[in-house]
This record gives structure tokens, sequence and C-alpha cells, in this order.
């Protein structure tokens, strides 16, 4: 009956130190960089409180949220789109229409911009789009949205402000599709039932063996 027993628990410990889990990354596995948080802008006009016509110039003013000492975020080429934003929040649509600032070397260090107005049918509700096109992708950031070819007071209560940033990566990034996240996907592991199932299997067969 004890070398019975020892016999059991010995399997129980034999088998409590084997798991089916994924092995650990081997300590010399480079970690994956961290994202710079500080690397964003905020655009400050156009603000939603002006009515725009086709051909006017528009001042895009935004700040820079980085660290005045990261310089090559400073000189990070930027390019102003518009979009429309009738859909309601989170349903912008771009349009695929630029503002002409390609000849103004902007960059994210410029802070403002002026560019007429690009042409497109009357709307109540445009925005201006900003992209920044990191090393993983395109990054997009918003303005309220304004009225273009219509009096302000036109556009409905409910206007949509998308003031929120958007991203996208790879493919999809080159060719201004939607946007995609580009928050890393978190590494995740699952409990193994082997341990579990082992176990079970030993206890069911200690009646017979204590028998």
């Amino acid at each position: 009956m004890k070398l019975t027993l020892a016999a059991l628990l010995s399997a129980i410990a034999v088998a409590a130190q084997t798991s089916t889990d994924s092995p650990a990354a081997p300590p010399s596995a480079p970690a994956a960089p961290a994202a710079n948080s500080k690397q964003s802008i905020t655009i400050i006009t156009p603000t939603g409180n002006k009515a725009y016509k086709v051909g006017e110039n528009m001042t895009i003013t935004w700040n820079n949220n980085a660290d005045p000492s990261d310089v090559a975020y400073q000189f990070t080429d930027i390019t102003f789109e518009l979009a429309d934003a009738s859909g309601g929040i989170n349903k912008v649509t771009p349009l695929g229409v630029y503002f002409e600032t390609y000849n103004k070397n902007a960059s994210v260090g410029l802070l403002d911009v002026t560019a007429p107005v690009p042409q497109v049918k009357a709307g109540a509700a445009y925005c201006v789009r900003a992209n920044i096109r990191g090393s993983t992708g395109f990054t997009y950031y918003f303005s309220p949205t304004f009225p273009i070819g219509m009096e302000l007071n036109a556009v409905p209560s409910k206007s949509a402000q998308p003031a929120a940033s958007g991203a996208a990566n790879g493919a999809a990034a080159a060719t201004g599709a939607a946007a995609v996240s580009p928050t890393p996907a978190a590494v995740t592991s699952k409990p193994s039932g082997g341990l579990s199932n082992t176990l079970l299997t030993f206890l069911g067969a200690l009646p017979v063996l204590l028998f």
C-alpha cells in the first residue's frame, strides 16, 4: 500500500513539472521598440467657426506635442486633405483632395500653412485631415467641421467634430485606406489543461489502487 501511494505521488510530481504551455522567449530575444506617445499634433485652426469657399485661402495651424529635442519629428513631412464629415462622428471619409502645400515644404515643425480650399461640392460638414507618415504607417489628425460653399448657419447643430486621431499601417496606409490602429497586438498566453487532466486521471485511479 505504501509503495503504491509513493509511486502515485511520484507520478503526480512528474506530471506537475510537465506543461504543454508554449516555451518562453529566450533571454536574448529583442524587445519591441517602445512607441513615443508624445509624437502627435493638435490642429488649432480651422476651428469650425467660419464658412469657406472653394479657392479661398485657408490657414491651417497646429501644435507639435513632441519633445522640442525630437528634431526628426519636427522635420517629418505633413500633408493636409479635405474629408467629408457629414456622416457624423467616427464616419469621416477622406476625399483624396489635398491642399497645395508641396511647394511649401510642409513639415510637423512648421506649425502653420496657408493654401486655397480645394475644389469640392458645397457641403455643410467638411474637416481637414492631417497625414503624418511614421515608420509603421500614417497617423491622421482631424480638425472640427466647417461648411464649404454654404453659410455658417446652414451647418446642422449636431455636426461631427472628429478630433480624435487614427492610423493606418502597411499597404492600407500607402493607399489612404480605412484607418487601422497601429498599437501592437498584446502577447497573450493560454493556460494549458494538460496538468489538470493528468491530475484528474491519477486521482480517478486512486480508489482502485488503494483497493
